[in-house]
């Protein structure tokens, strides 16, 4: 089942994509023991536009939080280029596994290479996990990044109850902001148990733990703080002022060292980020700046 075809809220989606003209190709291939599939989103037959690979975080899918990101890029012409992070998404059958999780964006650009005119010189973006994955990816691949965009990248994680903590967060402004795009039942964040259901996740056999303490083993073993030590091309930063998960006033400290751009969000957590309308022009912005 396409990610745009799972839940009420995508399927809104497509049909806000169908109705301004935009293509939605979809290519399904073997992966880590099962099968993932890739969506490219956008108008491929305009050269002007530029491709974003963009990786969603934990517990949730391609699509959700994403959708305002998502408008708003295509919007302002550029392409997208996404998937299910192993393990997540409805009637796919890939594994979430320490050892295939750094694997996926080039598995991704493989085939993308086929399908876009230039995937040579890639931007990219990520939301908390898959922001440590775009960043490990970046790093080893410099030549095809154009630049990298960070949404609540955590320096490490543990699974602990302040995770439940955030994902307990009452009813913020963003979220009620939220309610046209994902209505009641889809706007609470899907974290440990809750709305697991929706959103499961399937791990390997061969780990152990429950998949935040596989993501948090395999977060702690690609390093990004030393990661970021690396970085030189344009990247920005941005984390809610709540954001626990993320690291809050340390990562913004250690950010400021290393003379890397960060914009904080007042008054959002770890979820709320993806979620309130002001971050998607942040990034828009960052790209558009870059000429």
């Amino acid at each position: 089942m396409s990610a745009l075809n799972r839940h009420p809220w995508s399927q809104k989606f497509k049909s806000w994509l169908e109705a301004r003209g935009f293509e939605l190709k979809t290519r399904t291939w073997t992966r880590s023991g099962g099968e993932s599939q890739l969506l490219l989103i956008g108008d491929f037959s305009a050269r002007d536009r530029a491709s974003i690979v963009f990786l969603h975080g934990l517990g949730n899918d391609a699509v959700y939080p994403n959708i305002g990101l998502f408008r708003h890029l295509l919007a302002n012409k550029y392409n997208l280029i996404t998937c299910d992070l192993d393990g997540h998404g409805q009637n796919l059958s890939s594994l979430f596994s320490q050892t295939t999780a750094p694997t996926l964006i080039p598995d991704m650009l493989e085939i993308a290479d086929t399908l876009v005119h230039d995937s040579s010189h890639l931007h990219f973006c990520g939301y908390s996990f898959g922001a440590v994955l775009s960043l490990h990816y970046a790093i080893h691949h410099p030549h095809r990044v154009r630049s990298l965009s960070l949404i609540g990248m955590p320096l490490k994680l543990e699974a602990s109850l302040r995770l439940m903590a955030e994902a307990l967060t009452p009813l913020l402004k963003t979220y009620r902001q939220a309610l046209p795009d994902y209505g009641l039942a889809g706007i609470h964040p899907a974290v440990g148990p809750l709305l697991r259901h929706r959103y499961p996740v399937r791990t390997s056999p061969n780990e152990f733990g429950s998949y935040l303490e596989i993501a948090g083993r395999t977060i702690n073993a690609l390093r990004p703080a030393e990661l970021l030590r690396q970085i030189n091309f344009p990247t920005l930063y941005i984390a809610g002022s709540l954001d626990f998960i993320a690291g809050g006033h340390a990562t913004a400290q250690f950010l400021k060292e290393l003379k890397i751009a960060h914009q904080v969000l007042p008054g959002e957590t770890h979820f709320s980020s993806m979620l309130t309308p002001e971050m998607p022009p942040r990034i828009e912005d960052f790209l558009r700046n870059l000429g």
